[in-house]
């Protein structure tokens, strides 16, 4: 019993070693592990908090503060004041002590400073901007990897398709050898034959080849330990015709920076036209200061006090207006940047709907070429047991079909990248979450 408890419990520790050393994932699954664990995205997020934290800095400056200081003296030496008598002559008066403390504690409160006021809904602004930053950060990782995602796909479909056709040719060997020991083909066809097949093997490596270096880019671009294998999970021929279209931009998050953008400009603007305004503010405070020679500090002075404080600019040398000036002009860049980029995503939309649309029909097309090609080989077979078909005619007839079956695959893949393209611009999120395990 003790023996099986050893067993199950080491295939146990076996299997949990064995997690993560082979993934399978599909597309959306990709996507959420890439938002989760990239670099790129971590690093971000960071920005993010860099941002947030100024803003907390700019309020401060509207919040009470308390500060305290503390002094302590040591005199080496005496200090006299002298007086000079026309009876008495000349008296002198030791003026210091030995020892020495001064203990303030201050508390301020702005009361009105626009300027402050301003920089802290501008550093509200740039917060929020920072977000949207990073959301589109987040989304351009996405499509970058969705884009690979299904490049990789396309490949590792496209290696099925050229081992099928590798198959068929040494089928095709296979056969012409068959039929040469019936003597129902020359020795040149056999030859030939063969070679096919082995000019077909290349073509096969290369293929596996790229694959693997688009699954390493694939683990380099989401963080995924260099040991562990990734298995991609999907079908590229995942197209939903009947796709609706959609024109709206208002989820667009580079129109929405561009909006941030505006909101902080007229707020720069209000913090330049309050420079000129005056800055009000409150304290209140305590001082401590004793002296003796000894460290009793029984002589002591105690001052409680209020203060209030009114700064007025008055001239600042034409700096004032030169910082508003550029503030208008910000917003005015910013507001052609507006219509520049709203006229160039409106034409980008457009185009990649044509492009689909365009990809859709080549798809179709591609479908029946697939469907004659297929009763081309259909008809080749049956040929080519009765050797009455040479084998360059069904090699070419081999690499139509596989031809036609990779024209297809480049259709499907070639429709999906161009909706990623249209999701983006539209704002529609990558990932499904529903498609999540």
């Amino acid at each position: 019993m003790k023996q099986f408890i050893r067993h199950t419990l080491s295939l146990f520790l076996l299997f949990l070693a064995g997690i993560g050393m082979g993934q399978e994932m599909s597309m959306d699954e990709y996507l959420d592990y890439l938002r989760k664990e990239s670099l790129l995205i971590h690093q971000s997020a960071n920005h993010v908090t860099d941002a947030e934290l100024n803003a907390r800095a700019a309020k401060s400056a509207l919040l009470p503060s308390v500060s305290t200081a503390f002094l302590y003296q040591r005199d080496f030496s005496k200090n006299f004041l002298f007086f000079n008598d026309a009876d008495f002559g000349v008296t002198k008066l030791r003026t210091n002590f030995n020892n020495s403390i001064n203990a303030d504690v201050i508390a301020n409160q702005t009361l009105y400073d626009p300027v402050a006021s301003a920089e802290y809904k501008v550093a509200e602004q740039v917060a929020a901007q920072a977000e949207i930053d990073h959301r589109e950060t987040i989304d351009q990782l996405l499509l970058q990897g969705a884009r690979l995602f299904l490049q990789t796909l396309f490949m590792k479909e496209s290696v099925h398709i050229i081992e099928e056709s590798l198959q068929l040719a040494q089928d095709q060997q296979q056969q012409t050898q068959d039929l040469y020991q019936q003597g129902l083909v020359s020795e040149l066809e056999l030859k030939q034959a063969e070679l096919y097949y082995q000019q077909a093997l290349p073509h096969l490596a290369s293929a596996r080849n790229s694959y693997q270096t688009l699954i390493n880019e694939l683990k380099a671009l989401a963080s995924i330990p260099e040991g562990d294998d990734l298995h991609l999970i999907g079908n590229i021929t995942q197209v939903d015709p009947g796709a609706e279209k959609v024109h709206s931009l208002e989820k667009n998050l580079q129109l929405q920076s561009i909006h941030r953008e505006l909101s902080m400009t007229d707020l720069t603007i209000r913090a330049r036209e309050a420079a000129w305004n005056p800055k009000v503010k409150v304290g209140l405070g305590y001082n401590l200061n004793a002296q003796d020679n000894e460290f009793r500090f029984e002589n002591e002075n105690q001052l409680w006090y209020g203060r209030l404080s009114i700064q007025v600019p008055i001239l600042t040398g034409g700096y004032s207006a030169a910082q508003l000036q550029r503030a208008r002009l910000a917003k005015d860049n910013a507001q052609l940047q507006l219509q520049h980029t709203r006229q160039t995503l409106n034409a980008q939309l457009d185009n990649h709907y044509l492009d689909l649309g365009l990809a859709r029909k080549r798809i179709g097309l591609q479908e029946e070429i697939l469907a004659l090609a297929e009763k081309e080989f259909e008809i080749s077979t049956y040929q080519s047991s009765a050797g009455i078909i040479t084998a360059t005619d069904r090699k070419q007839i081999r690499l139509d079909l596989s031809r036609a079956k990779l024209s297809l695959l480049q259709a499907h893949l070639q429709a999906r990248l161009t909706q990623l393209e249209i999701d983006k611009i539209t704002g529609k999120p990558f990932i499904n979450n529903n498609n999540l395990k």
